[in-house]
């Protein structure tokens, strides 16, 4: 128990130190451009996305950056998707829509749709973006800058997420939390050889060249893996190209779900690719995540029980006390980092209720793919 009690503190301290001292993408900086700036192609995956596309394009067209060009992929929706891209396109000439081929059993549905977005691609630089973002005007301008003055051959951003009801503010800062303890941005950013096993990135903001991205094969050469941002990132730091994974809350804003089965099914589909699609592995991040993710919050009320129960021996009261100071530890570090990235502070106190959840979501996304259930996302199995 006191190792436990030590790594969470120790995480504890590396959270506060991550959220005090952000690495991210600033925008209260002036931005050197080269003459001519290089060609951004923005890439959108769309699939059923009439709520959201047009709020996107918007966003993307109020940009600041001189050279881009925007590519939405109809990856055959059944909604005004196509129709409200087809608006767009009709007053400005930067956009163009693509409209999506079949699927074929090579390949999954996201890595199919960015791929041909590619193939029709002029720039440079692309950009893969989600229907479900919207960003600050100075996104292209800030993110490329950083890029070529920093020499990163891929760049993806951490982005705000916005949170409506209350399972959302519960349980999407809690899987923030898991995938940036999973990939120590420090890590993933380094340039070291050893450090090419961390890798992240988040497929709503991925900037990439477009040299790198032939190189090492792009969403071709991952075509049958679920997450295929983080895989992406994993064939790019282990061809040895640097990545930068960094904060982009000011920069890039995303509403991913609503309601608790969205968010179920949503981080369902992502946990066990995300853990390398190994059988062995994914169960000892489960095992991890339960001893130092959610055993600590159960401490307490079950060593309390045991106190009023009459079991009051002095390893009892230890293992309790241990537990109060980890709970005020780690209440007060949810806090301050809620606060610091803007996380729906007053929420903190749901941080046991977050882990656990997460907890059952790994859980359950474990036992979907190892035993073949149904995971349906946008109305294919991933699992067929």
């Amino acid at each position: 128990m006191y190792v436990v009690f030590g790594t969470v503190s120790l995480l504890c301290v590396l959270s506060l130190l991550d959220a005090f001292y952000l690495p991210r993408v600033r925008t209260d900086i002036p931005v050197t451009l080269p003459q001519p700036a290089p060609l951004i192609s923005v890439i959108i995956p769309a699939r059923n996305e009439e709520h959201t596309i047009g709020k996107c394009l918007h966003s993307l067209l109020n940009q600041d950056y001189p050279d881009f060009e925007v590519i939405v992929v109809d990856d055959r929706s059944t909604d005004r998707t196509a129709a409200i891209v087809s608006e767009f396109a009709a007053h400005d000439e930067r956009v163009r829509l693509v409209t999506g081929k079949s699927l074929s059993r090579e390949w999954l549905g996201k890595s199919h749709a960015l791929h041909q977005g590619v193939l029709a691609a002029r720039g440079s630089w692309f950009l893969f973006v989600d229907a479900d973002t919207w960003h600050h005007p100075r996104s292209l301008s800030c993110s490329i800058y950083h890029c070529l003055s920093h020499e990163v051959d891929m760049l993806s951003l951490y982005p705000h997420f916005i949170c409506r009801g209350f399972w959302e503010k519960v349980i999407q800062p809690a899987v923030g939390r898991s995938i940036l303890f999973a990939a120590p941005i420090a890590c993933v950013n380094s340039r070291r050889k050893i450090f090419r096993i961390f890798y992240m990135a988040i497929g709503q903001f991925i900037l990439i060249r477009r040299s790198v991205y032939e190189a090492t094969g792009g969403h071709a050469a991952i075509r049958k893996l679920v997450t295929e941002d983080v895989e992406l990132a994993k064939l790019v730091k282990r061809s040895g190209y640097t990545i930068h994974f960094l904060y982009g809350i000011e920069l890039l804003h995303t509403h991913m779900y609503e309601r608790f089965s969205e968010i179920w099914r949503g981080w369902s589909r992502s946990f066990y690719p995300g853990m390398g699609n190994n059988l062995a592995m994914a169960t000892l991040d489960n095992l991890l995540l339960f001893i130092f993710g959610t055993l600590p919050y159960l401490n307490v009320p079950v060593t309390g029980i045991l106190l009023i129960l009459g079991v009051r021996s002095p390893d009892v009261w230890t293992l309790f006390k241990l537990g109060l100071w980890q709970w005020i530890i780690v209440f007060a570090t949810t806090y301050i980092v809620r606060l610091r990235l803007n996380e729906y502070p007053t929420y903190f106190f749901t941080c046991p209720l977050g882990g656990i959840m997460v907890q059952w979501i790994a859980v359950h996304s474990l036992y979907s793919y190892a035993f073949k259930k149904r995971i349906l996302w946008k109305g294919r199995d991933l699992n067929s």
